[in-house]
């Protein structure tokens, strides 16, 4: 077994941070689409924003877990919001500040 692991909060999908940074993956500050999760045309703001904030838990960790990996001291050097959108698997999520 790997000693590579990272601490999470239980209630990590429940934080504001989570919660604001779910607000803007699915309205970006550009006008764009965003995050669709409708499904046979139908959306639900209440879905929208609970699969948007587990994509939103799951992209920090995919970006926390690079930095803990690859970095010393957790700084990530060379790397725009674009790789960040990269590392998250999801794009807009460097933008969601």
């Amino acid at each position: 077994m790997s000693d590579n692991w990272i601490k999470m909060r239980t209630s990590l999908k429940l934080h504001p941070k989570v919660n604001e940074i779910a607000a803007l993956l699915e309205k970006p500050a550009d006008g764009s689409a965003g995050f669709d999760v409708s499904i046979g045309g139908q959306c639900s703001a209440l879905l929208t924003r609970n699969v948007t904030r587990c994509v939103t838990v799951t992209s920090l960790l995919l970006v926390w877990s690079a930095a803990n990996e690859h970095t010393s001291g957790g700084v990530l050097r060379n790397v725009d919001l674009r790789y960040l959108n990269v590392l998250a698997g999801f794009d807009y999520f460097g933008g969601a500040e």
